[in-house]
């Protein structure tokens, strides 16, 4: 019964550990044809699209766009 138990317990891990490394939903991120790149607001979009991100606007926004007096730099002469 113990063997049981712990066979069990062993293959649910593995299972585990097999979902997580299974491949994710990708989603092509949409760009303006104006620019060369995609910047970050786009690339969180397609991964909030594609069920690989949580929102979390509310929580992340305030931490990444520094207000306008934290945005100068000063540099000593």
């Amino acid at each position: 019964a113990y063997q049981l138990a712990v066979a069990q317990r062993k293959i649910e891990a593995l299972q585990a550990e097999v979902d997580a490394s299974r491949a994710r939903k990708r989603k092509k991120v949409r760009i303006s044809p104006n620019s060369k790149f995609a910047d970050i607001e786009a690339i969180r979009r397609a991964q909030i699209e594609a069920g690989e991100l949580e929102n979390s606007t509310d929580e992340s926004s305030e931490s990444e766009n520094p207000s306008d007096s934290e945005s100068c730099i000063v540099v000593a002469s």
